[in-house]
């Protein structure tokens, strides 16, 4: 039976489950039960969803619905096509910050951090066929 109530959470067997690494992404990526089950409350016609998946780099992976379909132990869903082609594929960064002089005090100074905290992190995983763009206006 399927249960749309939920997903179905897999690590894989090489990664202790137990680690505080893990346990905060599992508690994380909770949240995205609700965003998978929102496409039912929405459109009426719907009768069943499409499957969705959610996978993070430490090996955390969530599919919906929830299915009593077990996976392979050794399943890793970082291994797959899917998740090395979505991982690797070209992405573009831009961050639009208002330097015209329309926003200022504490509210421009936390804008500008939370723009270099972004830029400190598309820095960090910047590769050849990633692109980033930082446009005053």
């Amino acid at each position: 039976m399927i249960n749309f109530k939920g997903t179905s959470v897999h690590i894989p067997t090489d990664i202790y489950h137990g680690s505080l690494p893990i346990k905060k992404d599992l508690h994380w990526t909770k949240s995205v039960d609700g965003i998978f089950e929102e496409p039912l409350h929405g459109d009426p016609e719907m009768l069943q969803p499409t499957w969705q998946y959610f996978a993070m780099a430490s090996g955390v992976f969530r599919l919906y619905p929830m299915s009593p379909f077990g996976m392979s132990k050794v399943y890793d869903s970082r291994l797959q096509d899917w998740y090395i082609n979505t991982a690797t594929t070209s992405k573009t960064v831009i961050i639009a910050l208002d330097s015209s002089g329309s926003v200022t005090g504490s509210v421009y100074k936390l804008i500008r951090q939370t723009a270099i905290t972004l830029l400190g992190t598309a820095l960090f995983s910047l590769e050849s066929h990633r692109h980033i763009n930082w446009p005053r206006f």
